[in-house]
Parts: structure tokens; sequence; C-alpha cells
């Protein structure tokens, strides 16, 4: 049952993220945020692609 802990929905990463839905539909069509698709409409997230994505995505100056 941990493993259901690592998946989380759009809504929460919504919160969590702090953006829009249209700033997460722009990070996933032009920023290659990964997310698993349920439905047509229904997606998920799962915390380790998330946390490499902005791993990747950190800027160093």
């Amino acid at each position: 049952m941990d493993k259901v802990k690592e998946i989380i929905s759009e809504e929460e990463l919504l919160r969590i993220l702090d953006v829009s839905k249209d700033t997460l539909d722009k990070l996933r069509n032009k920023k290659g945020f990964l997310y698993v698709s349920l439905t047509r409409t229904n997606r998920v997230y799962l915390a380790e692609d998330v946390h490499f994505w902005l791993e990747r995505n950190r800027v160093r100056h």
C-alpha cells in the first residue's frame, strides 16, 4: 500500500506546485512533465517522476 502514497492526483499536484491547470498543461505538453493517463481526462503523477523532473529542470546560478 505504500506505493499508492507515491501516486499524486492532478488536483493535489496543482496545490503542491501552486500552479494553475493551464501551467501544468504547458509543463506536460511543452516541457516533458511525465504523467500517467488513466482516462482521456484523468491523469495522475508518480512522485519519483515529479522529483526527477524538478531536479532535471533546476536552475543553477
